[in-house]
């Protein structure tokens, strides 16, 4: 909760549209858990097509807000971490390979059966990382469904900070591009919500990507590595769910149990696939 706090502290000075954070309590005997306050901010999640209809209901308001949610990115991407303070908050160097190490441990925690794909993909990445170019702030969770939009179609706040860490940047894009389905994309449907982007009117994948490059000047030629690494990534934080879902741990009702099983699996193939294409 602190480490939240003090991001929102950092970026507020930036040109990063986040809520102002108020105060912050870490007195557990207040409410029962630490938790911090901030400000209202007035726009909409757009996180799936039907929202994009009703919040974005023009093919140029979407066309804003794709540009806004790659140009904020960009600007998060090139903030200063030790002008804003940040600079000690965590390791920055070997990013994807902390990351790989810590997620497929995770992953011999929380499996509930064996699918050797995801052990060889594991083994294939460590194996191929590219060098982290490009360090700074990695949100980990960046895409529509976690910023708001306004009836302009400007991004008014980025939400959700739970995951933040200091890295390789790149890693934010693939996950971005991951999310960025288009409306004739014959790709599974792997999220648990379709995203917005599937409507019309929205940037394309290479749109996005360009865009991005442009507004940054970083080099995108290994992105294939980061979208196969955010996939494989995703297909263990997905056997996870399937596994609170297996134990009850997670609320049962209208549970598609063989869509939790099979978009492992399918996110398994799309990090096999986009790895086959990376240099």
């Amino acid at each position: 909760m602190g480490r939240e706090f003090r991001v929102l502290e950092a970026l507020v000075l930036t040109t990063v549209p986040v809520p102002v954070p108020l105060a912050l309590c870490e007195d557990g005997s207040v409410n029962g858990q630490p938790f911090y306050v901030m400000e209202h901010v007035d726009g909409a999640v757009v996180d799936n097509p039907s929202e994009a209809d009703r919040a974005l209901p023009s093919h140029d308001l979407r066309r804003v807000a794709s540009e806004q949610i790659v140009d904020v990115l960009a600007d998060l991407h090139h903030v200063d971490i030790d002008e804003v303070g940040l600079g000690q908050a965590g390791r920055r160097e070997d990013f994807l390979e902390r990351q790989l190490k810590r997620m497929h441990g995770v992953w011999e925690q929380t499996k509930t059966r064996e699918l050797p794909l995801v052990d060889a993909i594991h083994v294939r990445l460590a194996a191929g990382v590219p060098p982290q170019r490009h360090t700074g702030i990695v949100h980990s969770d960046y895409r529509f469904g976690n910023v708001l939009i306004d009836g302009r179609g400007h991004l008014t706040a980025v939400l959700d900070w739970e995951l933040w860490a200091l890295g390789d940047v790149l890693s934010d894009v693939g996950f971005l591009l991951n999310n960025w389905y288009e409306p004739d994309d014959q790709d599974p449907q792997i999220w648990m919500e379709v995203p917005p982007t599937m409507a019309p009117g929205f940037l394309t994948r290479e749109e996005v990507a360009q865009r991005y490059a442009d507004r940054t000047g970083f080099d995108l030629a290994d992105i294939e590595f980061y979208r196969a690494f955010q996939y494989w990534k995703v297909a263990i934080l997905a056997e996870g769910v399937k596994r609170r879902y297996d134990t009850g741990v997670m609320a049962m009702d209208d549970v598609d149990f063989a869509h939790l099983a099979r978009r492992v699996v399918d996110l398994a193939d799309l990090a096999d696939e986009h790895l086959r294409l990376a240099r």
